[in-house]
């Protein structure tokens, strides 16, 4: 069945006293876990793990502790990295420099030794004392963050110039994100697979507005909390992009538009929208403003009726789409009548959501008509 795509017109309490021992014997007793718990994550947060380390010197353990130290800031550089907010990231060669690193750190773990009597080999956990790291943050004026590591399933779609819907056989925009690091700040991304379960619980077509339980087991799977859904619709020179945060507790949209760049080509192009796109996500999780709140799409389509109140159930229908936030009645007479739809989601997106909710959409000339099947 060929498909008619929506233009976008618009861009845009005796008894109490034990009641109050055994309260207080609860509260501390939740307090402690609750401590434990941050205390948890920081000691993710604030470890840096598997650091290379290497150093020859006239003895073993002036090899040792040069090694180490060598190592403390190479670790320190990822996790300045890891939580200052990425538009001040290039502050961190400054820090670095005139610091030593090793006096910041609490605790190591050490693996893999090798030494001889003048060289020293390891790899190396660096856990940083993370009230040494805020002072050292807070005196240089830089902002961060200590938040959890939080893991995501990502899953880029394309909709192509051809209006097709692509997420599995597109090899360059998927080689694409394959490529790019998925280890990206406080956040750490999972792609999806593309094998058959995947190809059976994802579809591109619905997955912008599929409710969170539709995809709680495929969470479990990726060992993931949030689901990430980039829906890019390629136009001319650009990529327009609505984002999907989808989780057990929240479920909302951001937007953003990449521009190609002059004699960019299209597997420089993805790659760049890729690390672009999982930088922000974390830019964004680290509270800066890096996306676009709102976004409006505004389609005029007419129908036609046989009585004259039909376009009321229409309407009625048309407002179970929760991506739809105002229909407006443009004009009417007898047997024809033309709406506006003012909509939050990509219009490529709605078209699919339409055709769900039992209506197809035909071109008629310059008109767009809505057509219940």
């Amino acid at each position: 069945m060929n498909i008619v795509w929506l233009k976008n017109d618009k861009h845009k309490k005796n008894f109490q006293a034990n009641f109050i021992f055994t309260s207080l014997i609860l509260f501390y007793i939740l307090s402690v876990s609750t401590a434990y718990c941050v205390d948890q994550n920081e000691q993710d947060v604030f470890t840096i793990k598997n650091i290379q380390v290497y150093s020859e010197a006239h003895t073993l353990e002036d090899a040792k502790n040069t090694a180490l130290k060598m190592g403390s800031t190479q670790a320190l550089n990822q996790l300045l990295k890891k939580i200052i907010t990425y538009d001040e990231v290039n502050k961190t060669h400054s820090i670095i420099g005139r610091i030593n690193a090793y006096d910041l750190v609490a605790s190591t773990n050490v693996e893999e030794e090798r030494m001889t009597s003048h060289s020293y080999k390891a790899s190396v956990d660096y856990e940083f004392d993370p009230g040494k790291i805020r002072n050292l943050l807070n005196f240089s004026g830089i902002k961060y963050t200590g938040i959890p590591v939080q893991n995501a399933l990502l899953v880029p779609i394309l909709h192509n110039k051809d209006n097709k819907v692509v997420i599995w056989s597109n090899d360059v925009w998927r080689n694409a994100w394959e490529a790019i690091p998925h280890n990206t700040g406080l956040m750490e991304y999972s792609l999806t697979g593309g094998d058959l379960e995947d190809v059976e619980n994802i579809d591109p077509e619905e997955v912008m507005l599929a409710p969170y339980k539709k995809y709680d087991q495929l969470l479990k799977d990726y060992n993931s909390q949030i689901l990430i859904i980039v829906f890019a619709t390629e136009l001319d020179n650009k990529l327009d992009i609505t984002l999907r945060f989808l989780s057990l507790t929240d479920d909302y949209f951001k937007y953003i538009t990449i521009i190609r760049h002059n004699n960019e080509n299209e597997n420089n192009f993805y790659k760049r929208v890729g690390y672009e796109i999982t930088n922000r996500i974390d830019s964004a999780r680290k509270g800066e403003k890096v996306f676009d709140n709102d976004r409006y799409y505004s389609s005029v389509l007419s129908m036609k009726f046989d009585k004259p109140n039909q376009w009321l159930e229409v309407k009625k229908s048309l407002e179970k789409i929760k991506a739809i936030t105002q229909i407006r009645l443009l004009s009417k007479s007898a047997k024809e009548a033309e709406i506006e739809i003012i909509y939050i989601i990509a219009p490529a997106i709605l078209s699919r959501e339409i055709a769900y909710n039992g209506y197809s959409l035909q071109k008629e000339g310059e008109k767009i008509y809505l057509v219940k099947k």
